[in-house]
Order: structure tokens, then C-alpha cells, then sequence
């Protein structure tokens, strides 16, 4: 009785991953029942971040894995021979963009002066960005991305994804209309990313890459002055009628030239970047035990 009872729960608990909306649900009530019990504790920003992301990411990997047929990296987190070519494409559309403007910024008259000191260390600024970039990529293009995807079709997800990833960011400092804008093509080019290579890799790298890189060498990320960094880009002495090409209060991600380069990338990412074959053959063995007991129940 109790082995029988133990296969109904196991059959019960798949039937139900199965299912797109109870995926995401669990993924918000999940987000949503760490923060109350851990923000309101846990006063090191960092520290919070840590424990937020990595449970999400743990409930994220949990899930995946515990679907009929499914294996944990189905997630997109594949660690094999393809993952440093995928970390490298993510990493290289980041410097190749930031390379870009700070062309483009120079061009017009810019320059990169020192950065003013600051009380933070350098390793806790880094340490924060790079969690936050993660952990910001398993909360959008992690389960509820996949869901959708699963579900309604990868453009979709992109779309979907990409309008949460911009309102998530409409409450940051100095935030416009094209601010906005870009962070919804950044949503895109990333979930293009996974959506063409279903890894999540490129976008993690690329996300890491272009955050550091905005606050080490260019200055406020997203709106946010983290309080530290290499160089900082000035613009006072540019000719004041191209300053909006590149820059604004929101940083370098309100440049018009941001918006050219992210659709740009998005367009050569969807045709170039490779699949991961593991991941791709993984979902599909899953999916199609999957279909078998949903039609079974």
C-alpha cells in the first residue's frame, strides 16, 4: 500500500509539472514565499540576493528534474562540451555593442575620465552585479519563459518576457520612454538567445558582460549608480545635439544608438548561434513521455 501510495504521488506530481500555468505559479509563489521570509531578515543586499536567486534557481532545476522523463538541465543549464562556445556568444555580443559606443562616444567628443572613489570594494560591486544578472535571467528567461514557450510558442515567450524584463525596470532611477525601449529589446535579443540556442548561457554571459563592463567603464547601470568603477564616459565636452545617440540620465542604455545595435544582435543572434543538441534532445524525450501520460490520465 505504501508503494502504491508513493507511484499515485509520483504520477500526481508529474501530471502536474506537465502543466505550463502550474510551473509558473509555483515559480511566482516560490519567488514571492522566499522574499517575505528572507528580505525582511537578511540586511546585507547581497547576501538576500544570494539566498532569493539561488532558491529560485534551485526551485527552477527541482522542477525541471522532477518531470516525467525529464533530466535537470532541460532548464537550459547543460554544462558539457557546448557550454564555453555558448558563454563565449553571449560574451562577445556584449563587448562587441559596448565597443561600439564607445566608439561612437569618442567620435563625438566624449571622453573616459578615472571614476571618483568610492567606499565600496570593487569586489563586492562585482559580486553584486553578477548575482543580480543571474539571477535576474532565472527569474525571466528561467521556468516562466520555458512555460510559455512550451505553450504558446517561442516567439511569445520572447515577447512576454521581454515586456515583464522592461516593467520590472520602469520604477529605476532616471528611467524615460526609450530607456524603457531598450530594456525591452535587451529582453528580446536575450530571449532570443535561448529561445534559438536553448541554453541559457548566452543570455547569463551576456547579461554579466554588458552590466559589469556599463558600470566598470561607462558609469550608472540602468539608471543605477552602483558607486564604483575603472572610468567613467563624459560626455560634457560632446556636441550637445548627438549626447542622446549615445548616452543619457539612464546611462548608455537610453542611447538611440543602443536600440540600432540591440536589434542589430537580436537579428544576427536568431541566425547564427548554434543549439545545444543535448538540451534539444533532452526536451524532446521529455515531452514526448509527457504527451503519453497526459493522454494516459
Amino acid at each position: 500500500m505504501v508503494f502504491v501510495n508513493f507511484v499515485r504521488c509520483v504520477t500526481v506530481r508529474e501530471r502536474l509539472l506537465a502543466r505550463w500555468w502550474f510551473r509558473i505559479l509555483v515559480t511566482l509563489g516560490g519567488t514571492a514565499v522566499v522574499g517575505a521570509a528572507v528580505l525582511p531578515f537578511v540586511h546585507d543586499p547581497l547576501l538576500a540576493q544570494c539566498t532569493l536567486y539561488g532558491a529560485l534557481t534551485a526551485l527552477m532545476i527541482g522542477m525541471e528534474a522532477g518531470r516525467k522523463g525529464s533530466v535537470w538541465y532541460t532548464c537550459g543549464l547543460y554544462v558539457g562540451e557546448t557550454t564555453a562556445r555558448e558563454m563565449l556568444w553571449g560574451t562577445a555580443v556584449a563587448l562587441a555593442s559596448l565597443a561600439v559606443i564607445a566608439l561612437a562616444a569618442l567620435a563625438i567628443g566624449g571622453t573616459f575620465v578615472p571614476a571618483p572613489a568610492s567606499a565600496r570594494p570593487l569586489v563586492g560591486i562585482i559580486a553584486t552585479i553578477i548575482v543580480a544578472a543571474v539571477g535576474e535571467e532565472i527569474l525571466f528567461r528561467g521556468t516562466i519563459f520555458l512555460a510559455i514557450e512550451e505553450r504558446f510558442g517561442g516567439t511569445a515567450a520572447v515577447l512576454l518576457t521581454s515586456l515583464l524584463f522592461a516593467a520590472a525596470h520602469a520604477g529605476n532611477p532616471d528611467v524615460s520612454v526609450l530607456a524603457l525601449v531598450n530594456v525591452f529589446f535587451a529582453g528580446v535579443l536575450m530571449g532570443t538567445m535561448l529561445m534559438r540556442s536553448s541554453s541559457l548561457w548566452p543570455s547569463i554571459f551576456f547579461h554579466i558582460v554588458w552590466n559589469l563592463l556599463v558600470a566598470l567603464c561607462f558609469g550608472d547601470v540602468s539608471g543605477n549608480d552602483l558607486g564604483g568603477g575603472w572610468v567613467v564616459l563624459d560626455l560634457s565636452h560632446a556636441a550637445s545635439s548627438l549626447q542622446w545617440l549615445v548616452s543619457g540620465s539612464f546611462g548608455v542604455e537610453e542611447g538611440l544608438l543602443t536600440t540600432f545595435l540591440l536589434v542589430g544582435a537580436t537579428i544576427i543572434v536568431a541566425r547564427r548561434i548554434p543549439g545545444s543538441a543535448y538540451v534539444v534532445a533532452a526536451r524532446y524525450r521529455r515531452s514526448h513521455l509527457e504527451a503519453l501520460t497526459i493522454t494516459a490520465s
